[in-house]
């Protein structure tokens, strides 16, 4: 079965963060990732690293054990999503700092590695990730917004795995928001 997107996402992110940090900088995330963390706790798997409310520097091994904790919350697997949707604005906001957005060739190099880690309406060709990549070096990492579909609880899958279930009825009413871009509503601070 193939793991979320999101989650895939920072895995390639994470590991980009350890081979540049082996071999040398690279464009787009060497040296790490700023990360405001909505919440202090240390993961329980070891190694045990210990994350602040607040700005985090992390390193790639950092930054996917604060994505993949989870036992540490009583919220679980909703406070994970939580800093997952902090990782990924960290990412952004590193690639806008590190003038990423501003060179067509580091860019370019970005959108290729990104392409394959992460799925996009098929609309979404170069000239459009240009243009946004764009907008986001003119307005600025304050300008992404994130949620979490709406949910119907957890529950355990058939093979015994903890899961949060899409609530069916909401996620309607968001697809429709999405075509009409009117997700605002769902997006808390946008």
């Amino acid at each position: 079965m193939a793991e979320p997107g999101a989650v895939h996402v920072l895995r390639r992110a994470a590991a980009d963060l350890r081979h540049r940090r082996q071999s040398g900088p690279g464009p787009a995330l060497a040296g790490g990732v700023d990360v405001d963390s909505p919440v202090a706790f240390t993961t329980v798997k070891s190694p045990h690293y210990t994350f602040v409310t607040g700005m985090n520097h992390l390193d790639g091994d950092q930054a996917l054990a604060f994505a993949r904790e989870r036992y540490a919350f009583p919220t679980a697997d909703y406070q994970r999503v939580a800093d997952q949707q902090a990782l990924l604005v960290g990412f952004a906001t590193t690639l806008i700092h590190r003038a990423v957005l501003t060179d067509p060739a580091a860019m370019l190099t970005f959108a290729r590695a990104a392409g394959s880690a992460v799925s996009v309406d098929s609309a979404f060709d170069l000239p459009s990730m240009l243009a946004l990549a764009a907008s986001l070096r003119l307005s600025g990492a304050s300008a992404i917004h994130t949620f979490t579909l709406p949910t119907a609880g957890t529950g355990t899958s058939a093979d015994g795995q903890s899961i949060v279930n899409v609530d069916p009825a909401a996620l309607a009413r968001v697809r429709t928001a999405l075509a009409t871009d009117t997700l605002a509503p769902f997006a808390p601070g946008s």
